[in-house]
C-alpha cells in the first residue's frame, strides 16, 4: 500500500482547511452572494494568506477558520403594487343632429286663364225733370206738366206781365198758383178765360218749388 493511499482522509481534510484551496473559498463566495441578494452586508474575517515566513523561508500556511458577520442594511419588502390604471376618459358627446335641409320652394301652378267677368254697366240715370208749358189755340188755357217727376205734388206759380199793346197802359201783372202732381198736366186759365183779347203781348213765367221754371211770350 502506498503512503498516499494510507491517509486519503487526512489529505482531503488538509485541502479543505487550506486557505489557498478553492474548497476553502467556496462557502465564503456563496454566503457573500446570498448576502447581496438579501440586501445585507457581509464581513469575512480570517488569518492572513499564506506567504513568506520570517527569515525568507516559505512554508505552508497555518490552518484557519473563517468567521462571518451579517449586518442587515435594510428590511426587504416586496415592491408596492403598481398604481391602478387611470380611469378611462368619458366618451366624447355625440354631435348634434344636423337640421334637415329646408324643402325646395315649390313652383306654383300657373292658374288657368279665365275670361274677366263682364260687369254690366249701371243703368243711366233718369233724365232730369223738365217743366213743360203749352197753350191751346185759340188761347183759352195753359197746360203745365213736369216730366220725370217722382214727387207726388209740386207747387208752382204763373206770372203774366204785359210787355206790349193796350194792356201795358194799365200795367197788367197777374199771378196764379197751382199744383202739379207727377207727370200729369195741370190746366190753368189763360187768354180768353181771363178777359177779352186786346192784341197785347204778355211775358208768361211759370216757376215751381223744385227749382224748375220756364217762360215764353204770348199775344192775345
Amino acid at each position: 500500500m502506498k503512503a498516499s493511499d494510507a491517509t486519503p482522509r487526512a489529505t482531503r481534510t488538509a485541502e479543505l482547511m487550506d486557505a489557498g484551496s478553492p474548497w476553502y473559498r467556496r462557502p465564503g463566495i456563496l454566503i457573500a452572494t446570498a448576502g447581496l441578494v438579501a440586501g445585507a452586508g457581509i464581513v469575512v474575517s480570517g488569518p492572513r494568506e499564506p506567504g513568506t515566513a520570517p527569515g525568507g523561508t516559505t512554508g505552508a500556511s497555518t490552518p484557519w477558520s473563517a468567521s462571518y458577520s451579517l449586518i442587515a442594511t435594510d428590511i426587504w419588502e416586496p415592491p408596492p403594487p403598481p398604481p391602478p390604471p387611470p380611469a378611462a376618459a368619458p366618451p366624447p358627446p355625440e354631435p348634434a343632429a344636423a337640421e334637415p335641409p329646408a324643402p325646395a320652394p315649390r313652383r306654383s301652378a300657373t292658374p288657368a286663364w279665365e275670361p274677366p267677368e263682364v260687369v254690366a254697366p249701371p243703368p243711366p240715370p233718369p233724365p232730369p225733370p223738365e217743366l213743360v208749358v203749352r197753350f191751346d189755340d185759340p188761347l183759352t188755357a195753359a197746360f203745365v206738366s213736369i216730366t220725370n217727376n217722382d214727387k207726388p205734388a209740386v207747387g208752382c206759380v204763373r206770372r203774366q206781365v204785359a210787355v206790349a199793346g193796350l194792356a201795358t197802359s194799365i200795367n197788367y201783372n197777374a199771378e196764379y198758383s197751382f199744383t202739379v202732381t207727377g207727370s200729369a198736366e195741370t190746366r190753368i186759365p189763360q187768354g180768353s178765360s181771363e178777359g177779352p183779347a186786346t192784341g197785347s203781348t204778355f211775358h208768361v213765367t211759370v216757376s215751381c218749388d223744385n227749382g224748375l221754371s220756364t217762360s215764353r211770350d204770348v199775344t192775345y
